[in-house]
């Protein structure tokens, strides 16, 4: 299901809010593959990309060095 044009400030006030959650768990195995399918439609929706990679950056760059 696709996001609701009308719906997206309330998508990303979400994604604000549990970008830890959805990022930390990408480095469990048990939840990385739900995490993955969520941060997809999050992540190539035409009209939140931007908002969404901005949003996530700092977190998602201090994933990847806990991962590595």
């Amino acid at each position: 299901m696709d996001f609701k044009p009308e719906d997206l400030d309330q998508w990303i006030e979400i994604l604000s809010q549990m970008k830890n959650h959805f990022l930390i768990s990408l480095c469990y195995k048990d939840f990385s593959k739900v995490t993955i399918g969520i941060l997809k439609k999050f992540f190539f929706n035409e009209h939140l990309q931007s908002r969404v990679i901005s949003e996530t950056l700092e977190i998602f760059i201090s994933m990847l060095r806990l991962l590595f």
